[in-house]
């Protein structure tokens, strides 16, 4: 490139671009862990008023959303 403006902007241009993947984690995974924790605090609230079927179902829900 002879342009040395041309060669400055595409280097910031590529170092903006790589800012969101050196970030941390994807936003997905991110999401995942409040739904489980609210299906896991939901299901003992259950489990602690005697309603087993249900709490199961919350905590089936928990494992799902955030299976690691």
């Amino acid at each position: 490139m002879k342009n040395p403006t041309i060669a400055i902007v595409t280097a910031l241009l590529l170092s903006f671009a790589t800012i969101p993947i050196a970030a941390g984690k994807p936003a997905a995974e991110e999401k995942k862990a409040p739904a489980g924790a609210a299906h896991m605090q939901r299901g003992i609230e259950l489990a602690r008023q005697k309603q087993f079927d249900a709490a199961i179902a919350e905590f089936t829900a928990a494992i799902e959303a955030s299976p690691k």
